[in-house]
């Protein structure tokens, strides 16, 4: 079976409908884009900020796998490089044996484009293939904090598993035990980090990003040894007006002054396979002057626990950033989320834990916030 790899364009559109068609009938609940020009970072805005997608068809001809490359510059080291985050490979292999190398075949595709690249969070099935193509994962953490905890209980997916957990959620619920069990493990966690004190942040909403943003980002770049650009043009990309992610960004004050910002997100779920019908609220992305990342987060938790949520979450890798969660009561999962490099990313960052500790991603880094 010869297999070819070329960038998704609009006349392929039918034959991906068709590929998502199979995929569906076979049971997967895997696909991929139906339109071939991206809704977030289309092409045109900048060459440097892009998603681009790639498709692998046969000589039927049919599209049997499909990836998105987002290119981004980053610092590593202090050097300007163009990283690439992978979104897939998804491919007919799922549900058909036949077509089982195609994954593999659009892997080592993405490799020969762009060799410097990174995957934030993975299906045991591609996390194991990464792993004998020699990526080394990481481990990076999940903070959440529950804010209304017996909507929580009754509604979340994630803990509901099974119908003992089940009952006794419900039971915690219907007793209003729930909300106290939350808060007083919540605060108990404040007490633990000593986030009971430190300067409070007034939060000031933005519409863009403007120079106050970049005068964070030049004090802070060359506090972390891989951090994507955090200027307000790349800022304003990633953010735009309209469409997705749809973001509020918080211009943090203390004293007066811009001490960083954070970008929020309120969100009403329907039918989510974590958080079942819940309101969340996230945080996707901030940045701030060393010594202000509790105070920025906390004046964020506040924005969003004023306007309802029913619980807060954020994927942040860096763990001064932890810290400052915990500081605000989240309660954070050390090894929730994984992180896998490329061996060309990883020879230039290290390929150990310790490596994550200097790093500074979030999900705008990645995907974006896919189901929140």
């Amino acid at each position: 079976m010869a297999i070819s790899v070329a960038e998704y364009r609009s006349e392929h559109e039918p034959m991906v409908r068709a590929f998502n068609q199979r995929l569906s009938e076979a049971g997967s609940h895997w696909g991929f884009y139906d339109t071939s020009i991206p809704a977030w970072l289309p092409p045109g805005l900048s060459p440097k900020v892009r998603r681009d997608f790639y498709l692998a068809t046969d000589e039927t001809p049919a599209v049997r796998g499909a990836y998105c490359l987002k290119r981004q510059p980053f610092l590593v080291n202090g050097n300007a490089l163009e990283v690439a985050s992978i979104q897939g490979p998804v491919s007919e292999g799922l549900v058909d044996q036949r077509f089982g190398t195609v994954a593999l075949h659009l892997i080592r595709d993405m490799q020969g484009r762009e060799p410097k690249l990174f995957a934030w969070g993975a299906s045991e099935r591609l996390l194991s293939v990464l792993r004998r193509m020699r990526w080394t994962a990481l481990d990076t953490p999940f903070a959440m904090k529950v804010v209304r905890g017996n909507r929580f209980l009754r509604l979340n997916r994630f803990l509901r598993g099974s119908r003992t957990v089940r009952l006794a959620s419900d039971l915690l619920a219907a007793s209003h035990l729930g909300t106290l069990a939350f808060g007083a493990a919540q605060f108990g966690q404040r007490i633990l980090a000593g986030g009971l004190g430190g300067p409070r942040a007034n939060a000031v909403e933005a519409s863009r990003f403007g120079p106050w943003a970049d005068e964070i980002w030049s004090k802070v770049r060359s506090n972390y040894d891989f951090i994507a650009a955090r200027d307000s043009q790349t800022m304003n990309l990633l953010l735009p007006q309209d469409g997705w992610p749809e973001a509020s960004i918080l211009k943090m004050e203390v004293g007066g002054s811009i001490v960083g910002w954070a970008a929020v997100r309120n969100t009403q779920l329907k039918d989510s396979p974590r958080f079942g019908d819940l309101r969340i609220g996230s945080v996707i992305d901030a940045l701030s002057l060393p010594g202000c990342e509790h105070a920025v987060l906390m004046s964020a938790t506040r924005y969003l626990e004023r306007r309802g949520v029913d619980a807060i979450v954020a994927n942040f890798s860096n763990p001064v950033w932890n810290s400052a969660f915990k500081r605000c009561g989240f309660l954070v999962s050390d090894n929730r989320r994984i992180l896998l490099i490329s061996p060309a990313l990883a020879e230039i960052l290290g390929g150990d834990q310790a490596s994550a500790k200097r790093m500074h991603l979030t999900p705008l880094d990645g995907d974006g916030p896919l189901g929140l």
